[in-house]
């Protein structure tokens, strides 16, 4: 049986809920009878999944279902969306609670109203899936100033350089003049 993982819509006729489900070795999107699905075997492993669909889209052939950043072959598709309701269930059925009840763990739900591009979902599940390293830092770097310091009187200037060891820029290179003089 499908397990509803989340869903938007109501449960009146086929089309009429737009749902996301997965039942064991199927994940999919489905519309009361009408809907498509891709291959997902049960493992015990965290997945990021994101659907999409095309604005104006009337098709489950046209949905996206994208589990850990990958679009998936769909396995089949069938019907359209005709979804009117108003409804957003959150394990479990919309317009139908209590029915498909999800067992298991939902984290960072979230509907938007624009298709996110594929390159977005895969950096989305990269940040997640693995923060430590879908990005890196370093110890600041420390400044080399030369000279290290200077005493200057009114109709002086001083130019300076500062290198960074680790820096794309190898120096940086100003002029100061004594307070209230500009240059």
């Amino acid at each position: 049986a499908n397990e509803e993982i989340v869903g938007w819509g109501d449960n009146s006729g086929n089309g009429d809920r737009w749902s996301l489900w997965w039942n064991g070795s199927q994940m999919g999107v489905e519309g009361e009878n009408v809907g498509a699905s891709a291959n997902m075997a049960y493992d015990t492993n965290w997945h990021y999944v994101a659907l999409t669909s095309p604005n104006g889209n009337f098709s489950f052939a046209n949905t996206g279902i994208y589990i850990d950043g990958m679009l998936q072959t769909l396995a089949s598709s069938s019907g359209s969306i005709n979804t009117v309701g108003s409804n957003l269930a959150l394990g479990s059925i919309p317009g139908a609670m209590g029915i498909g009840n999800f067992q298991g763990n939902l984290d960072e739900v979230r509907i938007s109203n624009m298709a996110l591009s594929p390159g977005w979902i895969a950096t989305e599940y990269n940040n997640q899936s693995s923060p430590s390293t879908f990005y890196s830092s370093s110890a600041e770097n420390a400044l080399i100033l030369n000279p290290e310091f200077v005493i200057l009187y009114s109709s002086q200037s001083e130019q300076f350089t500062g290198m960074s060891a680790n820096s794309c820029a190898p120096s940086v290179i100003w002029s100061q003049s004594p307070l209230g003089l500009g240059m």
